[in-house]
């Protein structure tokens, strides 16, 4: 029984990826090749508002022999 099950599980799933992913794909490359390259212009992006400066965090103070007192 399981002879027939599995390989028409496979087609199965095969059919639905095939209609749902490959299908609309082909669609789209078709779609635009009909296209004569008219894309629509974008809007160019407002600048951003600059950042605060980060302030340094205080370093761990050095030790006799020039290594940094904490690691944590």
């Amino acid at each position: 029984m399981n002879v027939v099950l599995v390989p028409a599980l496979f087609l199965l799933v095969g059919l639905v990826v095939y209609k749902k992913v490959i299908e609309p794909r082909r669609g789209e490359e078709k779609s635009n090749a009909k296209k004569t390259g008219a894309k629509a212009v974008k809007a160019p992006k407002e600048p951003k508002a600059a950042k605060a400066p980060r302030r340094e965090k205080p370093r761990a103070m050095p030790t006799g022999s020039g290594r940094p007192g904490s690691v944590l």
